[in-house]
């Protein structure tokens, strides 16, 4: 375990999709931002033997970045702050190794974690890194709903003449 005195820096940012170099392993991000938008449409069950109409669940790209003044071996967890306040732990879909060890310096660590949120509820969530049983940083993520399918009832096709839309799942 790393010394107490010896903090785990963490920073964070989140993104639509990210390109892995073959060899490298050198990240390039792609439409960095805090905000997404969902849009309703036929997704597949659970099983997928059939499709219901709903919204997709929202698939995130977050790169979290550790440094530290030495090297130090810490526990990591990430979890989501739902709008309601609920917790989702993103370590679980996430499958971390336990612990994680970083080098001094500029020889920290950089992880792409590829997680998902319910896009059935909007609102702001939030991403939270966890080292140590403590709370490093938070990063927000808002989904919003298109204005046309504010009153969108689950499971329910729209009307004729609705716009449908589509999306990246």
């Amino acid at each position: 375990m790393s010394d107490p005195a010896n903090k785990v820096y963490v920073s964070a940012f989140v993104c639509s999709d990210l390109i892995e170099e073959q060899g490298t392993k050198m990240l390039s991000a792609l439409r960095i931002s805090g905000g997404f938008l969902v849009r309703p449409g036929l997704i597949p069950t659970e099983d997928s033997k059939i499709v219901e109409w709903g919204y997709p669940k929202l698939n995130i790209f977050v790169v979290v970045i550790f440094n530290c003044d030495s090297p130090a071996t810490f526990y990591f967890q990430m979890r989501a702050k739902t709008p309601s306040g609920d917790t989702i732990d993103l370590s679980e879909q996430l499958k971390f190794p336990d612990p994680f060890t970083i080098g001094s310096g500029a020889e920290g660590l950089t992880l792409k974690a590829i997680g998902s949120l319910p896009g059935s509820v909007p609102g702001d969530y939030w991403i939270e890194m966890v080292v140590n049983g403590v709370l490093a940083n938070r990063v927000p993520v808002r989904i919003v709903h298109p204005p046309e399918f504010q009153d969108f009832a689950i499971n329910q096709p729209p009307a004729a003449g609705s716009p449908q839309g589509s999306w990246k799942a």
